[in-house]
C-alpha cells in the first residue's frame, strides 16, 4: 500500500509532466498577444515548469517532514501550530502582500522619471527622500502607539499607502498633460512614506504578540520569509506588467497602470486587515505594553 507521501509525490511528478507537454501549447497561446499574453508566456518557460512544481513539493515534503519529526518527540524547525493563531497568519498575509506591493513602487519611479522624463539618477532618487524622512517619523509614532490602538494603525497605514498611489496616478497623467510639474510625485508619495512607518513594525509587533516565547525566533523567520518572496514576486510581476503595457502605450500610461496594480495589491491587504481587526474586537482581545 503506498503512503501518502508517494501518492503526492506522484501526482505532483505528473501534473509537472503533463505541464512539460504542454509548453507549445501555452507558447502559441502566447504568440497570439491578448491580456494573458504574460501569463502564458510564463507558463511557456521551461524553468517556470521545474521552478513551480519544485517549489510546491519541496513545500510539501517539508510540511510533512515536520510533522513527522514533531510526532517522534523533537523540537520542529518550525511549529505549524502557530498557523492556528489568527492574528499570526492574518499579519503574514498582510506583510506578504505589502511588500509584494510597496517594494515595486521606487522601481518604476525611477524607470519613470529617468526613462520617461530624461531626468538623472540624482534627480530620481531626490523623490524618495520626502518619504523616507516621514517614514522615519512615521515608524516612531506608530511604534509608541501601537499598544494602544492595534490593528487600527496599520489600517491607517495601508489606507495611507492606497491614496498615495492613486494620486501618483493623477499626478502621472496631468504631468502628461503639461497641468502640473512631475516632481509633484515627491508630495504623493509622501503618503506612501507614512505608510511605510505605519504598516511595516506595528505589523511586525501585533504578528508576534501571540506567538509563544519558544516559537517567537522562528516566527520571525517565517514572516521574513513572506517578506522576501513578496518582493521578489512583486517586483518581477508589477515589472513585466508596465514593460508589457510600454510596448503599446506610453509611459505615463504604463507606470499609472503599475501604480493601479500595486494599489489593488495593497487594498488585498488592507482586507486582512480589517477582517483581523474585527477578529480581535469580537474576540476582546487587548494588548499591553
Amino acid at each position: 500500500m503506498p503512503s501518502f507521501l508517494e501518492i503526492m509525490a506522484t501526482t505532483l511528478f505528473a501534473l509537472a509532466i503533463i505541464h512539460t507537454f504542454s509548453v507549445p501549447v501555452f507558447a502559441r497561446l502566447a504568440n497570439k498577444g491578448g491580456a494573458h499574453a504574460g501569463l502564458w508566456h510564463l507558463l511557456s518557460e521551461v524553468e517556470a515548469v521545474f521552478g513551480v512544481w519544485a517549489c510546491v513539493l519541496l513545500t510539501f515534503v517539508w510540511i510533512r517532514w515536520e510533522r513527522y519529526y514533531e510526532q517522534r518527540g523533537y523540537s520542529p524547525m518550525v511549529n505549524l501550530d502557530i498557523f492556528s493563531i489568527a492574528s499570526f497568519t492574518n499579519g503574514i498575509l498582510i506583510m506578504t502582500l505589502y511588500f509584494l506591493g510597496m517594494t515595486s513602487i521606487w522601481v518604476l519611479v525611477a524607470l519613470y522619471v529617468q526613462e520617461g522624463n530624461g531626468m538623472t539618477a540624482l534627480q530620481s532618487g531626490t523623490f524618495g527622500i520626502p518619504a523616507a524622512l516621514l517614514s522615519a517619523w512615521a515608524a516612531n509614532w506608530a511604534g509608541r502607539r501601537v499598544m494602544q490602538y492595534g490593528r487600527k494603525i496599520v489600517i491607517a497605514g495601508l489606507s495611507l499607502g492606497i491614496a498615495g498611489m492613486l494620486l501618483s496616478v493623477v499626478v502621472v497623467f496631468l504631468a502628461e498633460a503639461g497641468y502640473v510639474s512631475v516632481w509633484w510625485l515627491m508630495a504623493s508619495l509622501s503618503l506612501v512614506g507614512l505608510a511605510q512607518g505605519s504598516v511595516i513594525s506595528p505589523n511586525q509587533a501585533l504578528t508576534l504578540a501571540e506567538v509563544p516565547l519558544d516559537y517567537a525566533g522562528s516566527s520571525g523567520a517565517i514572516m521574513q520569509t513572506g517578506q522576501r518572496i513578496g518582493t521578489s514576486v512583486g517586483i518581477a510581476v508589477i515589472t513585466a506588467a508596465v514593460f508589457a503595457t510600454l510596448t503599446v502605450t506610453s509611459w505615463s500610461m504604463a507606470v499609472a497602470i503599475g501604480f493601479g496594480t500595486i494599489a489593488l495589491v495593497i487594498f488585498l491587504a488592507l482586507l486582512i486587515a480589517v477582517k483581523d481587526q474585527r477578529q480581535r474586537t469580537k474576540a476582546g482581545i487587548t494588548l499591553h505594553a
